[in-house]
């Protein structure tokens, strides 16, 4: 299924593990796959979807990687 046009996705959710971005996908009401098409350096992983009426971008970085708080 082809997603929705880029700028209707307003809320993005960033997740460290993949096991986060997992559960976070669960609650999506409806999917429209991962983003494809992105700039080659980027290694995150983007999966497309929505929860009600707000369109979601759900961010997951690579995995090994995480964030590092001072």
């Amino acid at each position: 299924m082809a997603h929705p046009p880029r700028d209707v996705f307003q809320i993005g959710w960033i997740c460290a593990l993949p096991i986060e971005a997992a559960a976070a996908a669960e609650m999506l009401d409806e999917h429209f796959g991962i983003l494809e098409e992105q700039d080659v350096v980027d290694s995150n992983t983007y999966t497309l979807g929505r929860i009600g009426k707000h369109y979601v971008v759900i961010a997951c970085l690579p995995r090994g990687h995480h964030f590092e708080l001072d």
